[in-house]
């Protein structure tokens, strides 16, 4: 099978096809000079697939119809026999008029489609009825989707995450603790964080700190709350922390494992965590509602990756794909600007091009009822996480984040 696609500056239209098909040749058509870079690009996506279709690419100016007709006639004339289609999901307009008058010269030896990225349906453009080869649901993975838009993952933090069974009840039960007063939390886990300077190096799980030491941290660091003992004794019930001693001089914890240490020194991980969790939890139909579900990723610009820079790194808390869709997800468990706003959709567009979905998921009521509005300008939904949740409902919200259409 031979597709030959009208390149669009969306690179998600340019694949649909060999997602969809997987044809033995595909070749861009389109009016960039340099449009033989983004074949390359395409074809070592599918070769790292296992897939050997072959990319190539043919530069036209728009507005010489002529040549373009020339052009086409020629391609088709090529590869008739090898079952030619048009995928016409992508492109400009004079390109689809031309491609119309082929379609009628060669009426019924020629197919023609397009696809909705969107939800992965393929419609019918020459109205035959007929449909070359077997169509499957495109599907990417996120680090297909930013290799696509010329990025490159630096690096992720969800292999190092391991979802057992136990974990996941541990992570149910910070949660709880979190969600009942997320303002608390991050003020608590700062103290936890203050007092890992003082850990015992030969386990790594312990910490210690004089209590008078961590009244001037919080002094210094202008936080309104003092250390609440309560809240260590909550994490210790919990089952999260295997020690807990507190008495007017000292405070002394021991971590139950590695993860819940990491969950407990940075203030939003457990929300960051939360999210994946449900999302990859979500199944329809037997599979997988998400068919990738990462979080901790860090994205920059393929022939930027050995700047040292940290300007070059773009941080994504959680990230989705729902079949061709990236959802980019900004965890945020007490208040933020509107700066943040611009950050995610910044990044969004930058490797997820227009069927990017842009999410804040918050559990600050203050934020989501100030910032949505602005958020709205930025096509960015605001999701609210409460105590008052259900477990059911918190999932219906993080199912429905491909869908948001800000």
């Amino acid at each position: 099978m031979t597709c030959i696609e009208l390149f669009d500056r969306n690179f998600t239209d340019n694949v649909c096809s060999c997602l969809a098909f997987s044809p033995q040749k595909v070749i861009l058509l389109g009016k960039e000079k340099n449009i033989s870079k983004y074949a390359k690009r395409f074809e070592e996506i599918f070769r790292k697939r296992g897939c050997k279709t072959e990319f190539s690419s043919v530069t036209l100016e728009r507005t010489d119809m002529k040549k373009i007709l020339e052009t086409l006639t020629s391609i088709v004339e090529e590869n008739i026999s090898d079952n030619c289609t048009f995928d016409l999901t992508g492109g400009d307009d004079q390109y689809l008029v031309a491609v119309g008058i082929i379609l009628e010269r060669y009426k019924g030896r020629v197919q023609a489609h397009c696809i909705n990225a969107r939800n992965g349906e393929m419609i019918d453009c020459d109205c035959d009825g007929a449909v070359i080869g077997n169509y499957k649901q495109p599907k990417m993975t996120f680090e297909e989707n930013v290799k696509l838009y010329g990025g490159v993952i630096n690096e992720t933090s969800s292999s190092a995450w391991k979802f057992t069974e136990e974990f996941l009840n541990d992570l149910e039960e910070m949660w709880k603790i979190c969600i009942s007063d997320p303002k608390k939390w991050n003020i608590q886990t700062a103290y936890l964080n203050a007092m890992s300077v003082n850990e015992n190096s030969y386990s790594g799980l312990s910490a210690s700190a004089r209590r008078k030491t961590l009244k001037a941290f919080g002094t210094n660091a202008r936080i309104e709350e003092e250390f609440d003992v309560e809240f260590i004794k909550n994490l210790h019930n919990a089952g999260v922390l295997s020690e807990c001693f507190c008495d007017s001089d000292t405070v002394r914890i021991q971590y139950k494992n590695e993860q819940i240490k990491r969950c407990l020194l940075k203030a939003g991980q457990v929300l960051e965590l939360k999210v994946l969790a449900v999302a990859k939890s979500i199944e329809e139909n037997g599979e997988n509602f998400y068919n990738d579900a990462q979080t901790g990723i860090y994205i920059t610009w393929e022939n930027q990756t050995e700047t040292k820079s940290d300007d070059v790194f773009n941080e994504i808390d959680v990230v989705l794909m729902k079949g061709m869709v990236p959802v980019f997800v900004s965890c945020k468990n007490g208040k933020f600007s509107s700066n943040e706003l611009y950050k995610l959709s910044t990044v969004a567009e930058k490797f997820g091009g227009k069927y990017a979905k842009k999410i804040v998921v918050t559990t600050c009521k203050e934020c989501a009822s100030n910032m949505r509005s602005r958020a709205t300008e930025h096509k960015i939904g605001i999701v609210l996480l409460t105590k008052e949740m259900s477990e059911e409902k918190i999932k219906r919200k993080i199912k429905s984040l491909w869908s948001n259409n800000g």
